[in-house]
């Protein structure tokens, strides 16, 4: 709340500073800051980019809003020496690769099935949509119509490893690749990260991530 209250303080002293029109390489970088910020893939248009205050020789970017919530993007300039001087503003049009129903999907099919990954207006993407490379797993919670951007919710994703159940471990050292067999001390989906007892005589106990059904990888 104080560094909010900071930024709009700092924001409202700049109110009264004249606007100009801001000049091209102003908008490249202003366009890299907000890319570094966005899943790769995304689009992005920007459309009245303006400075209000000082812009110096030397200064840099940073970014004060989310672009994935708002239109109006800002950011603030810094000096070489690290003093605000202004700010940078912009209207923004982005699009996100999101993954989106293209046929309907019955509850309990696999949803990769029916889905694509389509870019989409940043402002219609729920905050818990589901990525697509998440979803190689993932069964339908309810029916799927088409046009729906995925989230959490219209997914289950099943667990690919039980507890007590034999698997794959492997150890990855540089170029070399070592796989032995364990036994899991807990369940996991894939990625989580679960404890295996492996079954050489040491018996050691390991952590991996899960790779697959029955696969782990030590991280």
């Amino acid at each position: 709340m104080r560094n909010f209250f900071i930024i709009f303080l700092s924001f409202f002293a700049f109110a009264n500073t004249a606007i100009a029109k801001a000049p091209a390489h102003v908008g490249e970088e202003l366009r890299v800051v907000v890319e570094a910020s966005l899943p790769s893939g995304s689009e992005i248009d920007l459309t009245e980019i303006s400075v209000r205050g000082k812009l110096p020789t030397t200064y840099s970017l940073e970014l004060r809003c989310d672009p994935l919530r708002v239109t109006n993007i800002r950011a603030l300039i810094r000096s070489e020496k690290g003093t605000q001087t202004g700010w940078v503003t912009a209207k923004a049009s982005i699009r996100v690769p999101a993954a989106v129903v293209v046929a309907t999907i019955p509850r309990g099919s696999r949803v990769v099935d029916g889905t694509s990954l389509q870019l989409v207006e940043a402002r219609e993407i729920p905050r818990n949509a589901v990525l697509f490379d998440d979803l190689e797993d993932g069964v339908a919670s309810r029916d799927l119509r088409p046009g729906k951007v995925v989230s959490t919710s219209d997914v289950v994703l099943p667990k690919l490893v039980d507890r007590g159940q034999p698997v794959e471990l492997k150890v990855r050292r540089g170029t070399v690749v070592i796989t032995v067999r364990g036994i899991a001390l807990n369940a996991g989906r894939r990625g989580d990260v679960i404890r295996v007892k492996t079954s050489t005589a040491e018996g050691r106990t390991l952590e991996g991530v899960v790779t697959g059904p029955g696969a782990c990888e030590v991280p």
